[in-house]
């Protein structure tokens, strides 16, 4: 996501994997330095949609990384959204890529 986001906006994500679970966090992008904001943990995304939100109390940009790396040679077929909602109602949202 390469949104530069203000101050209380809101910012949601699903996603679903069509097999095997997937690795998910959310980091905040500090200069080079990532900061976890959702803490990255292996989720059973393949067995349903997983979705979630939080309100953003920093200024920036924000990164929504998925992780394979513990299953490597299990291939994953992603589909996710996101979507994000300033206080002026603007919206950046993604359908299902």
């Amino acid at each position: 996501m390469n949104n530069s986001i203000v101050l209380g906006a809101e910012l949601s994500w699903c996603f679903i994997t069509e097999n095997h679970d997937i690795g998910f966090g959310i980091f905040w992008k500090d200069g080079e330095e990532l900061l976890e904001i959702v803490p990255a943990e292996r989720l059973s995304a393949n067995l349903g949609s997983i979705e979630g939100s939080i309100v953003c109390e920093k200024v920036g940009k924000y990164v929504l990384e998925w992780d394979n790396g513990f299953s490597w040679t299990k291939g994953k077929n992603l589909k996710y959204k996101y979507e994000l909602v300033t206080k002026e109602k603007k919206n950046d949202s993604n359908e299902f890529l």
